[in-house]
């Protein structure tokens, strides 16, 4: 979404708008890389873009973006009506899906750390080569695949997804084997015959 800033001149006493960019909310964010944006929230406390402030308005601790990633370009933060909000830069959000990525990658156990970052270098592969990066769903398909004895709630929390779609997405993948193995029977069938 393209965000406004309203400057005045103090020379002239004029009130005009400028243009800051294409920018988007911590939770708008968090929709794009298909995660909760409480475990995106995590991540960037973690990495220091996010800082806890207590909002007398709503009566309790709010997640606003830091005043030094303020100062170096990653967002900014703004005061509306409803309640303050943040929006974040692209390389804000770059910065943000790193911090994530990392989150990520520390809250799955040792044992399955590997099969994670293995996971992270083909994402970073596949956007380098221009191709459309993973969905939660690929990802799941994806882990499955090459990692079949991983566990339903290891990958929930590797990839930031509740354990129940996590399921959902392995049983739609075990049909779609399933189908596809139907159909390679098939064909073998017809073309024996």
């Amino acid at each position: 979404m393209i965000y406004k800033r309203t400057v005045t001149d103090y020379e002239t006493g004029e009130v005009y708008s400028i243009e800051i960019g294409n920018h988007i909310t911590i939770a708008e964010l968090a929709n794009k890389l298909e995660v909760s944006r409480p475990v995106l929230a995590k991540a960037m406390l973690a990495a220091s873009l996010l800082q806890k402030e207590y909002d007398d308005k709503a009566d309790k601790p709010r997640n606003r973006l830091h005043p030094d990633a303020v100062k170096a370009d990653l967002g900014f933060r703004i005061v509306a009506e409803h309640g303050p909000f943040d929006v974040l830069s692209p390389l804000g959000q770059e910065l943000a899906e790193e911090a994530l990525r990392e989150h990520l990658a520390s809250k799955s156990p040792k044992r399955w750390q590997h099969c994670f970052e293995s996971l992270y270098a083909y994402c970073e592969t596949r956007e380098a080569e221009g191709m459309y990066s993973l969905s939660s769903r690929m990802k799941v398909a994806w882990l499955s695949d090459f990692y079949g004895d991983i566990p339903t709630d290891i990958i929930s929390k590797g990839i930031g997804v509740s354990p129940s779609l996590v399921y959902k997405f392995l049983e739609q993948r075990k049909y779609q084997l399933e189908a596809s193995e139907r159909r390679r029977s098939l064909s073998q069938f017809l073309s024996s015959t």
